[in-house]
């Protein structure tokens, strides 16, 4: 049809590191506050009508701020097990956007908040507390073991999720991160964090 000439690049394969798209369709990360088979079910009916790559929402990747699908447990590995089985005969790619909400984890949800500073978030109230650097290492690692259990249980790939008032990007934010150690100050100082995230999960997944 026309629109298919339009878009002359649009069911053409996409190199994406190593992973190769079958076309450019992309369903980028979205809240859906499913878990398990429905959760399965909503990306089955995306990769049936032909989209190349789906990313499952937002998912936090310690305890201290739980999120639907555990995924600072090893028992999410049998479910994205699970669910990468019943991708395949479709050819869609998946990847995990992973996080942690920091100072925007609501109230309900968790006993406490934590953030690069002791700023209250505007989006969900409560003051956090600034994170020592011993709670620092222990979420780099978090985030390195959620992604090796994103590669186990046979996922793509991850989307680090470093925008949007969530934790990575209160270390970023000059007006949220005030620290005055090796975290705080200068951009390279917030980005550090950032910095050491993306350093420990190569460290743990590789780069294939």
């Amino acid at each position: 049809g026309n629109h298919v000439s339009r878009y002359e690049h649009l069911f053409s394969p996409l190199e994406v590191g190593p992973l190769t798209l079958k076309n450019r369709i992309v369903r980028s990360a979205h809240g859906t506050m499913l878990a398990g088979e429905k959760l399965i079910a909503y990306h089955e009916a995306r990769a049936a009508g032909g989209v190349a790559l789906s990313t499952l929402e937002a998912t936090g990747v310690h305890a201290g701020a739980p999120s639907l699908t555990p995924l600072y447990s090893d028992a999410c590995i049998p479910f994205y097990r699970e669910l990468m089985s019943r991708m395949r005969p479709y050819g869609m790619a998946m990847f995990q956007q992973i996080y942690h909400p920091g100072s925007a984890t609501r109230p309900k949800k968790a006993a406490t908040q934590i953030s690069a500073s002791a700023i209250p978030n505007p989006m969900v109230g409560g003051i956090p507390y600034e994170m020592t650097t011993g709670q620092i290492a222990e979420m780099v690692e978090a985030f390195g073991d959620a992604a090796w259990r994103c590669r186990e249980g046979g996922l793509d790939g991850i989307d680090l999720y470093a925008s949007s008032g969530y934790l990575i990007e209160q270390f970023l934010s000059p007006a949220n991160n005030v620290r005055t150690d090796e975290y705080g100050g200068s951009l390279e100082n917030r980005m550090r964090f950032l910095m050491e995230i993306i350093q420990v999960i190569r460290d743990r997944v590789g780069d294939d």
